[in-house]
Formats: structure tokens, C-alpha cells, sequence
């Protein structure tokens, strides 16, 4: 056998195994109910040191070395530009790890360097906060994030009149495929400290109008998150206010969860598209609509990555459907 012919063979072995790989997993994570139960694990670790991120403002104080002195901006990469050293990944470190991580970065260069790192301006610790709130947008924290903290920074605006009180419930959204639903205000009655959830960088909070109802719309989404449901509102209106689905969802399925039961059901899209079958597909408030992303999205991306080679071994024909 030609070492051409090898080749080949090869690359289709290696596409097959990471096709059968993707088909002994689910697409994507099974949703769960955001039950009270889910708090322990849904909760961000008590890190004590920040960590420094895209936005964050910094100054290094180099001991001696007043050319290396001065502020830097975390680009969206995380990256800073020193001289010589060019660039430096500082994303995730505490000060401490960013001090030793540009020292190595300048060894080469100089000797016995000692640095300190300094946050100047905290731009990248943030969370969202939308809803029934007096300022929605982002809540900037130098520690650790938290709920209650959030929400009271955001200013919960409550019933017109009445005096101001904590929300009944509180949705935080994790990235487009976790969340869980927090009973604020139940919580706090009972003295339950997990009430004030600590938080992860990036995450949104969504505080709902007093007696709103709303479904969360998440996956493979272009809009993920809370979309108000009104009466007669069918799933494939609920879909088109979360700007429809993606080029990766999954054309066949989604997945629907009772929040009053926690259980899941599968619809199809054909079910979705029909007007009167899509009404039959009873929303309740609270649910969540979950889009899976397409498997073969998946083992899509990992033809791509060797599509050249393809083409040069000359079978550029070649297509998984």
C-alpha cells in the first residue's frame, strides 16, 4: 500500500473514532430543575484572592527598573505588552502569579527583578443584573460576587408604592446552557444563607416584575435568557423573541422543562413549526426551552481542522452527512 493511500486511511480512521466518540455522549449537558437542592453545586468557590481578567486596570511597580514602571489595560485577551518581553497572559492570576509570571516573562532580560502588582480599577469581576430593577447593567465587585449584593446594588423596584422588599425569585444564568432558580425572598424568611449565592464572573441575573411570568429560553439560542409569556403564547413565538435558533442548533429537538414538576419532554422541530401542534405545547411559567446544539456540528468542527489535509491528499470529496 502507497504511503499516499495510508495517509488516507488514517485521517478516515481518526474522523470515525471522534464520530462514533460524539455519538456515545449527549449533545449537551441534561438540564435540571433549579431547585433548592442544586444551590451547592451551582455556587462559585469562596476564591480569597481576585483574579485578574479582560478590562482590569494594573500598575507594576518595578523595584529599580522605571522603564518597566507604569500602568497597563488587560486587553480582551487578558494579555499586557511589556518591552522585550512583548506579550504577557496575565487572565485567571492573582497579583501574586502575575508578579511571578512577567518576572519569568523579563528573566531573559533582566535579573533579580522585584515586582508588584496592583488593581487599580476592578473592570472585569462583573455580573449583569436585568429585569425589574432601578439599574440594570453591569455590577462591578473587587471579591467575590454574591446575589444579595447584586441585586441590592441594582436596586429591586418592587410593587409602585408598597415598601421595598427583596424579589420572590431570582434567575441566574451561567454561560447559555446552566441556571437555577433562586426563592429570594422565602430563602431570607427562613434565615437560609444560601440565599446569598456567591456568584461567578459573566453570570446574569434576572429579577422578574412582581407577578411576571416568563419561560428561559437557553442553548443554541441567539438570545439566551428570560422572555416574558403571555397567554396563548406558542413555543414558536416564545423561540423567534430569543432571536431563534443558531446555525449549530439541532434541527430535530429540543428539550422542555416543567418547573412546577421537573420533568423534561422532547419535541421536534417539525412540532415547533406547526401552528397548531406548538399551541398544543403548554408553557408555564418558569420553564425553561432548551436548544441543543446539532452532534454533527460538532463532528463538523473536527473535519475542519483537517480539511487541508484532505484536499492535499486530493479527496476534497470526501463528506460526512
Amino acid at each position: 500500500m502507497s504511503n499516499e493511500k495510508k495517509l488516507i486511511l488514517l485521517l478516515i480512521l481518526v474522523c470515525a473514532n471522534a464520530f462514533m466518540a460524539q455519538a456515545q455522549q449527549p449533545n449537551e449537558p441534561t438540564l435540571e430543575p433549579g431547585q433548592r437542592t442544586l444551590l451547592n453545586q451551582f455556587e462559585a468557590g469562596n476564591e480569597t484572592e481576585y483574579q485578574l481578567g479582560a478590562g482590569d486596570h494594573i500598575n507594576l511597580d518595578v523595584a529599580g527598573r522605571p522603564e518597566l514602571t507604569g500602568a497597563h489595560l488587560l486587553g480582551p485577551d487578558g494579555k499586557i505588552t511589556l518591552p522585550f518581553a512583548g506579550e504577557i497572559s496575565l487572565n485567571g492570576l492573582t497579583r501574586e502569579d502575575a508578579a511571578q509570571a512577567i518576572s519569568k516573562s523579563l528573566a531573559p532580560y533582566y535579573q533579580n527583578l522585584s515586582i508588584t502588582v496592583s488593581v487599580t480599577d476592578y473592570l472585569s469581576n462583573k455580573v449583569t443584573v436585568l429585569g425589574s430593577v432601578e439599574h440594570p447593567g453591569s455590577v462591578q465587585f473587587e471579591g467575590t460576587p454574591t446575589l444579595l449584593d447584586a441585586v441590592s446594588r441594582a436596586g429591586y423596584v418592587g410593587i409602585t408604592g408598597a415598601p421595598k422588599t427583596l424579589p420572590e425569585v431570582a434567575v441566574i444564568y451561567r454561560g447559555d446552557n446552566q441556571s437555577v432558580t433562586v426563592k429570594l425572598a422565602e430563602m431570607m424568611a427562613n434565615g437560609d444563607t444560601q440565599a446569598n449565592l456567591r456568584l461567578r464572573k459573566n453570570d446574569v441575573v434576572y429579577i422578574p416584575a412582581p407577578r411576571q411570568r416568563f419561560v428561559s429560553v437557553m442553548g443554541a439560542v441567539q438570545h439566551p435568557g428570560a422572555i416574558s409569556l403571555d397567554a396563548g403564547d406558542s413555543l414558536g413565538l416564545i423561540l423567534s423573541e430569543a432571536g431563534g435558533p443558531t446555525m449549530e442548533a439541532s434541527k430535530t429537538k429540543m428539550l422542555l422543562m416543567d418547573a412546577t414538576t421537573g420533568r423534561q419532554r422532547q419535541v421536534s422541530l417539525e412540532d415547533v413549526m406547526n401552528t397548531s401542534r406548538s399551541r398544543e405545547l403548554h408553557l408555564h411559567a418558569g420553564d425553561i426551552v432548551y436548544v441543543p446544539r446539532s452532534r454533527m456540528a460538532k463532528v463538523g468542527y473536527v473535519l475542519e481542522q483537517f480539511n487541508p489535509v484532505f484536499a492535499a491528499a486530493g479527496i476534497s470529496g470526501f463528506i460526512v452527512r
